[in-house]
């Protein structure tokens, strides 16, 4: 493979075009507009084409999940993974590849961007690499982090499903429920019967009905389904990097890849969700219509879902955390008896700050490790979730004359208010020692 000589240097208009490129990428990313059909539609035949393939059949579902689920649908409709009388209603393994046909994500998305991938640490400077880090630093980073975080919140909410018997509904390992609207399952089921050309016999279409199918087989093709997708517009650290080398003068990747076949992939998350290609077949999920995040672009919502997509399947989170709705939706519902028995620690935690901490921590059987009548007093909360917090009065007056008392949580091992109070203000116990407070 061919490769011109390192490039070096960058200019201060390509810097300002390459800003304004990763700009767009995150504009895509946390874009909640419906998709465009026909432009996303285009672009995967385009893709399909540049690598060699026949246009396949584009299936739209309006969330990933509804994908996975018609996939996970087709496959385990196989003989070799239903017991007994449900042996008659199932389709052979031929007929499943000449459905689908085998997964062509590599093809279609890892071949070129390995390839882009590669070409960067060959054509690019050390210098000029570190240059392009340093052009808006924090966008640039943002685009990684964007991806990493949003990304991995959809994969490995549904990576941790674990069948229940409750109809239509799905628990993870950590404690957080995902919810499965009729909705979602009944477009999936739909998906599913247009692929195969016929109806899911009655005595399958039901969720309930999978408990006569090995459940295994049916997760893992569900959890293999985050690993065969496309990412769209959440792909977009080598799409970036794709679009804005556009702008680097003599840049050329190699010389026998294309150009083509990052533009389609461009074109593709500017208009669309995510896609699950494969040779016969490329679903393609519409856009998240709610995207909420926090400051270090955590998914997070304290009044509805943090995610949500058009057929109604949403993701509760709170700073990050994966929640069930009611800990979002119905806060005044949670008690000290559902706290204090909840075994996953990052759940009781958000638990505690949704019910109040100086409520939870009010109500325990409180223990004091010390008091200063300068710096407040140092209590623990006894029980299963053993917390430290440090009473303090805050020197200046209310109107009325009266002071008010907070509560700050400090870490546990405090042995002394003055030492709590001083961690509070990041210092050590010896160097606080103030002589007016405010």
């Amino acid at each position: 493979m061919f490769y011109r000589p390192y490039l070096k240097t960058i200019s201060d208009y390509t810097s300002a075009q390459i800003r304004e490129c990763i700009e767009s990428r995150l504009r895509f990313q946390q874009c909640t507009e419906p998709a465009n059909r026909k432009e996303a539609e285009e672009a995967v035949i385009a893709a399909y084409k540049a690598a060699g393939l026949a246009p396949p059949k584009v299936l739209w579902c309006k969330s990933p999940l509804e994908a996975y689920l018609a996939r996970a649908i087709i496959r385990t409709l196989n003989s070799n993974e239903l017991t007994g009388a449900y042996k008659q209603l199932t389709i052979s393994d031929e007929r499943e590849r000449s459905i689908l046909g085998d997964c062509v994500r590599h093809f279609i998305r890892d071949e070129p961007l390995g390839d882009l991938h590669e070409a960067i640490d060959n054509r690019l400077s050390p210098v000029l690499k570190d240059r392009l880090l340093a052009i808006g630093a924090n966008q640039f980073q943002d685009v990684y982090r964007g991806f990493n975080i949003f990304a991995s919140t959809i994969t490995e909410t549904i990576n941790r499903v674990a069948y229940i018997e409750n109809a239509r509904a799905v628990q993870s390992n950590d404690g957080s429920h995902i919810e499965i609207p009729d909705a979602v399952w009944e477009a999936a089921c739909g998906s599913a019967e247009k692929i195969m050309g016929a109806k899911i016999p009655e005595k399958l279409r039901g969720y309930r009905d999978l408990s006569c199918v090995r459940w295994p087989y049916f997760f893992n093709s569900i959890r293999d389904s985050t690993h065969s997708t496309g990412y769209g517009a959440h792909d977009t650290g080598l799409l970036t990097a794709s679009a804005y080398l556009k702008f680097i003068p003599f840049f050329s990747i190699a010389s026998n890849i294309s150009p083509q076949r990052f533009d389609n992939l461009v074109k593709l998350s500017a208009n669309a969700g995510w896609y699950l290609p494969h040779r016969k077949v490329c679903w393609i999920a519409e856009r998240h219509t709610e995207y909420h995040f926090n400051d270090r672009e955590r998914p997070h919502n304290e009044s509805g879902p943090a995610i949500a997509y058009p057929d109604g399947w949403s993701i509760y989170a709170w700073h990050g955390a994966r929640v069930p709705k009611d800990i979002i939706m119905q806060p005044e519902k949670i008690t000290i008896e559902r706290i204090d028995s909840e075994s996953n620690a990052e759940l009781k935690s958000v638990m505690i700050q949704r019910f109040g901490e100086e409520r939870y921590f009010n109500a325990g059987d409180l223990e004091q490790i010390d008091h200063d009548p300068r710096f407040g007093t140092l209590l623990k909360r006894k029980g299963s979730l053993q917390m430290t917090m440090v009473r303090v009065i805050n020197s200046t007056a209310e109107p009325d004359g009266s002071k008010k008392t907070y509560l700050l949580r400090v870490p546990e091992w405090m042995r002394t208010a003055r030492e709590a109070v001083a961690w509070t203000f990041n210092m050590n116990e010896q160097e606080y020692n103030p002589n007016v407070e405010t």
